[in-house]
Order: structure tokens, then C-alpha cells, then sequence
């Protein structure tokens, strides 16, 4: 996927906290936001605190 050169928002990391605030955002009515994960999957290694096995 191509990224947008410019974005009203960009949130870095889709953990939980960050997928939590694109979808705030987007309940909010902002349009454009731009999410960026370097993982394959949203929501993997949700948080610092949860690491571990």
C-alpha cells in the first residue's frame, strides 16, 4: 500500500492503544488518518506491559 504524502493525523503503532485512538478518531469524524505498523497484524504485542508468554 502506498502511503499518503500528507495526513491530518498519523498514528505510529497499531497496538491496542493505537488502533484504539484511529478508531476514535474516526468515530470523531476525522478522515485521513494514516496508521503505520511494521507488524503483518493489527493488535499483536498489544502493549509494553503485556510481553512475555
Amino acid at each position: 500500500m502506498e502511503l499518503p504524502r500528507t495526513a491530518p493525523c498519523v498514528v505510529v503503532g497499531g497496538g491496542i492503544a493505537g488502533v484504539a485512538l484511529a478508531a476514535h478518531l474516526a468515530r470523531l469524524g476525522m478522515e485521513g488518518v494514516v496508521l503505520l505498523e511494521r507488524e503483518s497484524g493489527l493488535g499483536e504485542g498489544a502493549t509494553s506491559r503485556s510481553a512475555g508468554g
